[in-house]
């Protein structure tokens, strides 16, 4: 029997937050043939102005600069293979967590309607220095369970997601009180669609002031750089429930499973029965 695609939405607080936390994760489910949507809650277009990483700007060249920065996102979508974007236009930097923004959350979740939800974690404030990833995820968490309450007015039908997974945080952004549940308790291996990803990245590239070198030299340093998979290149998550499974399977990634039995072993003497 031919499996049901699964229908997996990912936000980010910015456009280009979906690209990094989940390009690679997003590309391999839509290369299997499963529904995926970015949604993006702002266009991201105050925040490096508030971190003084660019200059002021008034509200023309603000409109402009939102304007590029959907053109990016979906070239980079392109890239991926993701079909399904929409901009929900709130405002970034602060991102108010208000019944406007949970009602868009919310309804668009219901439109929807995903088994699987990626979003930020509530959590993530430290050493950004800005508070729109925290406020994204506490958003998001909130529209979630706002999108299965019969009595939250809405046009479209309740809707609860399966699972909802969020994006593992740098070392150093999580907070003192909640670093061990935000550290990644989930990775996806992306090294089949790292190419994918660079191409996802390059197409943000302009507006974040990258470039192709810097980008290639990202992927090189990240290589195998985490010695709990032992895959080229992962994208981590912390599962916000509890994982319960019908059997136990056969793993054939992670640490202690890159071992297979050397083929000269068979020709050892082994001790005879007593």
């Amino acid at each position: 029997m031919a499996r049901e695609p699964l229908r997996i939405m990912a936000f980010g607080a910015h456009p280009p937050d979906i690209i990094f936390k989940a390009a690679g994760t997003l590309a391999k489910h839509a290369s299997r043939g499963d529904e995926v949507m970015a949604v993006s809650l702002t266009d991201g277009t105050r925040h490096l102005q508030v971190l003084g990483r660019q200059p002021v700007i008034g509200p023309e060249a603000i409109r402009t600069l939102a304007g590029e920065k959907r053109d990016e996102m979906h070239l980079a979508c392109q890239a991926l293979g993701v079909r399904h974007i929409r901009f929900l236009g709130l405002r970034d930097s602060p991102l108010a967590i208000d019944q406007a923004n949970l009602r868009a959350v919310s309804d668009v979740i219901r439109e929807f309607e995903p088994d699987v939800i990626l979003s930020h974690h509530p959590q993530e404030t430290f050493l950004t220095g800005h508070t729109d990833h925290g406020d994204a995820g506490d958003l998001v968490m909130r529209g979630f369970m706002m999108a299965f309450e019969l009595g939250f007015e809405s046009r479209y039908l309740p809707h609860m997601a399966n699972s909802v997974y969020l994006y593992g945080l740098p070392q150093g952004t999580e907070g003192p009180d909640i670093a061990p549940m935000s550290s990644p308790a989930l990775y996806v291996d992306i090294s089949e669609v790292i190419e994918a990803k660079k191409q996802a990245l390059l197409a943000i590239a302009p507006t974040m002031g990258m470039t192709e070198e810097s980008i290639d030299a990202s992927i090189a340093q990240s290589r195998g750089k985490d010695q709990l998979t032992h895959v080229d290149h992962a994208e981590g998550f912390y599962p916000l429930h509890i994982p319960v499974v019908d059997y136990f399977e056969r793993r054939t990634k992670g640490r202690w499973l890159h071992w297979s039995r050397p083929a000269e072993w068979d020709a050892l003497e082994l001790w005879p029965d007593e």
